[in-house]
């Protein structure tokens, strides 16, 4: 199993969401005892700071916390990562070139499924 990493607290709420469906979801998946967990490191940024970056239109800042964050993550032993906010997608253009790990982008899986349930 893959360690997922998870660049959250850009709202904490999200993070607890992703956490859970993630684990929910491996356990479903793994089946037996339902004991099953996901292999995952999180680490997180404070909110504050992102939103008063984006309000000023930072992105190129905004994506410097994410890829720090998400470098954070590669040390820590993740084999890719995701963020737990839609908005700061906006600067994935930054971040991603300022980490050295896989990233998936909520965009790519989204649009998987949107195909996938019109063309059944």
């Amino acid at each position: 199993m893959k360690t997922i990493g998870i660049v959250g607290g850009v709202a904490w709420p999200s993070s607890i969401i992703y956490y859970q469906t993630i684990n929910e979801l491996i356990a479903k998946r793994m089946g037996g005892s339902g004991r099953h967990c996901a292999k995952l490191v999180m680490a997180q940024t404070d909110f504050d700071e992102v939103e008063r970056r984006q309000v000023e239109g930072r992105w190129d800042l905004v994506g410097g916390l994410i890829a720090e964050e998400a470098n954070k993550l590669k040390a820590a032993g993740a084999d890719f990562y995701i963020v737990a906010c839609n908005t700061v997608h906006t600067a994935a253009d930054v971040f991603e070139g300022r980490v050295d790990l896989p990233f998936i982008h909520i965009v790519d899986p989204a649009a998987e499924q949107a195909l996938a349930s019109a063309h059944p």
